[in-house]
């Protein structure tokens, strides 16, 4: 019976140090290691609704790399953190946030939690209200549809470079969005901003690559291979996985060597990558 359990726990050991082994083997353009922010502060997962101030702050108390967040463009220019497309979605408010004046919609509340009820709150209220640490990352999701008129994506770029500019945040801001266009107009005001395609495949990415200057691609992991991201990475561009809402998801993604993971268990990746 000891002979066995001797030989169980060295067979454990080697598992263990042979999944260690792999989880550390990064390699990637970010000094092969892998920065690990929340998803939307600390994700889909938490008490406190995704981009809400409060699940914002606690990601970055936990030691996160940095965070991402959803901005939409209110009608009066105002940059609203939100996720949905439909306010009644989410909140006590009804429609979109684009065909709104802020002054319509700034005392919206989430629905949840039902106790201790999160505000919707504007991007510069965020920057305001939280300490601007130079060694985080703050990705901005910006939601421009390709059907965005120029009138419509112009006033966006320019609103999150005015924020951008005022916070002093050039160096520590990853910009994505689907509208090559938008990436464009950000590009030609300041070469030194962070621009990634936020597309549906790794070839999709590479296309907009000759259109625009991009530092990255940020895809769903589940829709780009190893052996791909290992391509980009030749090709100079950084990678930033999504849609890791488990600890197996989070592993699986790690032993891809992203550049970049935006998690919903942020927890889990700071103590499996030894950042916490």
């Amino acid at each position: 019976m000891k002979t066995f359990f001797l030989f169980f726990l060295a067979a454990v050991t080697a598992t263990s140090c042979k999944k260690d082994a792999a989880l550390w083997e990064i390699k990637n353009l970010n000094n092969n290691t892998i920065s690990a922010f929340g998803h939307g502060g600390m994700g889909i997962l938490y008490r406190y609704p995704m981009n809400s101030l409060e699940s914002l702050n606690h990601v970055l108390a936990l030691g996160a790399d940095g965070t991402e967040f959803d901005l939409e463009l209110s009608k009066d220019g105002q940059l609203v953190l939100y996720h949905d497309i439909y306010l009644e979605n989410e909140t006590n408010s009804k429609g979109k946030i684009r065909e709104k004046n802020w002054s319509d919609i700034e005392n919206t509340k989430y629905n949840l939690p039902y106790l201790d009820r999160a505000k919707l709150i504007l991007t510069r209220h965020f920057f305001s209200h939280t300490g601007i640490d130079n060694q985080r990352i703050f990705t901005f999701d910006c939601k421009v549809e390709a059907s965005d008129d120029p009138d419509y994506i112009n006033g966006f770029a320019d609103e999150l470079y005015n924020i951008i500019s005022q916070y002093h945040i050039e160096n520590n801001a990853f910009i994505e969005s689907y509208n090559i266009d938008f990436l464009k107009r950000l590009q030609n005001k300041d070469a030194r901003l962070k621009l990634f395609i936020h597309c549906n495949s790794y070839s999709d990415g590479l296309y907009a690559a000759q259109y625009v200057h991009l530092y990255g691609l940020t895809l769903d992991r589940l829709k780009i291979s190893k052996d791909e991201i290992t391509e980009a990475h030749k090709n100079n561009l950084h990678i930033t996985l999504f849609n890791m809402s488990s600890e197996n998801a989070n592993i699986k993604a790690i032993e891809m060597s992203p550049d970049f993971m935006q998690t919903d268990k942020i927890e889990h990746l700071l103590k499996v990558l030894k950042k916490k």
